[in-house]
């Protein structure tokens, strides 16, 4: 018999990518015996060629595109989001055309999938919109687009184009649900499927491996060895809520046996390294981006991880930066908006801390309730490695994806 064919279209799709929730995704789909082209874009500030990459049953395409991430001018990336509109289908007829695909994903970030989608299904594809950003609604909830803007209502048009031409659509939880349907009075419940952020679980030879480094760890980061560790790593945007986490800083040193550690780079590091400094705060520390293993080793020989998302949200945004935390059986202590179900995640299945993203003393009275108890620590770290094998391995999301075509 036949493999099955699948072509997954996403904008992020990292090279080193174990453990980032699309590659692991793809890898899933192959080891169940699929074979899957991904489509994934390569900004042309990285100066490298359009190359297609063949690993088993995958074969990557990384086709040169328009800046888009980063430090990108909001006018470039809003070109650039719209290009995409043209630049799949391009991708598509240059590459692909000559395919036959039984199901193809979707992943938002871009919205502007919907001329390939229209393609595809008219080809009798299978259209499966794989939903992780509420674009353009979380934008106006940041300030950055006004409903009533022209830009707002380009990108609403191609959004909703987007619903039209899927068959299903993935969303991260029970409030990612709710809210596209009451947003969208053309989607039908039946349609909507809950597949939540996912990863392949690291074994535990791996984890073992990875923690067997603590102490070396903590000495080459100047760490203070009996700390309680908490890591936040990646970009730190409006979509975290910039000022909140600037303003947590003086709060934090008065957290006696507590360390924090911020990993990333940007302009918002720059304000949090200033913001150290005026208020010589000596258990917060700042690193540069450092590569991904490197990282992982980093991560592993720390105790909590924490989750950051502005209060001014009213989409339920579901943070997937917690996987790599989960994973490792790391409790999360969370500061958010009030309108996500992300925080009804972590109370419900005893697997973190939660407060809104307007209130810092109650931030750090989480950080003193983890630091005053190793019991809490290690209990809600196993729930939390307990809820990744239960609800979110890539495992369960292909189940959900491929259950369309079998």
């Amino acid at each position: 018999m036949d493999k099955k064919n699948v072509v997954f279209f996403t904008s992020v799709y990292p090279e080193d990518g174990y453990g980032n929730l699309y590659f692991d995704l793809v890898k899933e789909i192959e080891n169940q015996g699929y074979h899957v082209d991904v489509v994934t874009p390569i900004e042309r500030k990285y100066k490298k060629s359009t190359t297609c990459i063949q690993n088993g049953d995958i074969n990557v395409f990384r086709v040169k595109s328009l800046n888009f991430r980063g430090k990108v001018s909001l006018i470039e990336k809003g070109i650039a989001t719209l290009w995409f509109l043209i630049w799949f289908k391009k991708v598509y007829y240059k590459y692909l055309k000559q395919n036959h695909y039984d199901i193809a994903i979707f992943a938002t970030l871009p919205i502007t999938y919907a001329p390939v989608m229209k393609i595809l299904k008219k080809k009798g594809t299978y259209i499966y919109l794989l939903h992780k950003d509420f674009f353009p609604e979380n934008a106006v909830d940041l300030n950055i687009l006004s409903k009533n803007s022209i830009m707002y209502k380009i990108f609403e048009k191609c959004e909703l184009s987007m619903y039209r031409y899927s068959d299903s659509i993935g969303v991260m939880s029970k409030g990612n649900k709710e809210y596209i349907l009451k947003l969208n009075k053309g989607i039908t419940e039946e349609m909507v499927d809950i597949c939540p952020n996912s990863i392949i679980p690291s074994s535990n030879e791996r984890i073992a491996e990875l923690t067997s480094h603590k102490d070396e760890i903590r000495e080459k980061y100047q760490i203070p060895k009996d700390a309680v560790v908490f890591i936040y790593g990646g970009v730190i945007s409006r979509a975290q809520g910039t000022e909140y986490i600037i303003s947590l800083v003086k709060h934090l040193k008065e957290c006696n046996d507590a360390f924090f550690l911020f990993v990333g780079s940007g302009n918002t590091f720059d304000d949090l390294k200033k913001e150290i400094k005026k208020n010589n705060c000596e258990n917060v520390k700042i690193l540069s981006y450092i590569p991904k293993y490197d990282y992982d080793l980093l991560m592993a020989s720390c105790d909590v991880g924490m989750v950051f998302l502005d209060y001014n949200f009213t989409v339920p945004n579901i943070p997937s930066r917690m996987l790599g935390h989960i994973d490792l059986s790391q409790p999360i202590i969370a500061a958010t908006d009030e309108h996500t179900d992300f925080k009804d995640i972590l109370i419900q299945n005893q697997i973190g801390l939660w407060n809104a993203s307007n209130n810092p003393h109650a931030f750090v009275e989480n950080v003193n309730r983890f630091v005053n108890s190793t019991e809490l620590r290690i209990e809600m770290g196993i729930n939390a490695r307990q809820y990744l094998l239960e609800s979110c391995s890539a495992t369960a999301s292909y189940k959900e994806i491929i259950k369309h075509i079998m």
